[in-house]
């Protein structure tokens, strides 16, 4: 009884031819708007995908850029070996070189006493 004054309506409405074409056209917005939201819908969607892919990129790179970072430090701390290994043998060479100069004062002493010794 409650869906009485519809239904006439409705019964009306479908007898008219006018108001049928209204109604189509209706029908036929109404679908585009529905399809226009399922794709606006599917947009969204890939568009979080996306957005997620990019945040788990972001943290590939943050990674990487730690792992540069120790790598980096990594090289200095070699570079400062490097440099410490560097001054010791040069100060190495230094003391062979003194030693060197004494041996070679001590072979003219030699020579020397030696030619003394020829000479008494």
């Amino acid at each position: 009884e409650e869906f009485r004054p519809i239904v006439r309506r409705l019964r009306m409405a479908a007898e008219d031819e006018e108001i049928q074409i209204n109604m189509e056209m209706e029908d036929d917005i109404l679908q585009e708007l529905q399809d226009k939201e399922r794709s606006i819908e599917e947009k969204e969607k890939v568009i979080e995908e996306k957005e997620k892919v990019i945040e788990e990129k972001e943290k590939v790179i943050e990674e990487k850029e730690k792992v540069i970072e120790e790598k980096v430090k990594e090289i200095e701390e070699k570079e400062k070996v490097i440099e410490e290994n560097a001054k010791v043998i040069e100060e190495k060479e230094e003391v062979i070189e003194e030693k060197e100069k004494v041996i070679e004062e001590q072979k003219l002493i030699i020579e020397k006493l030696k030619q003394q010794l020829k000479q008494d």
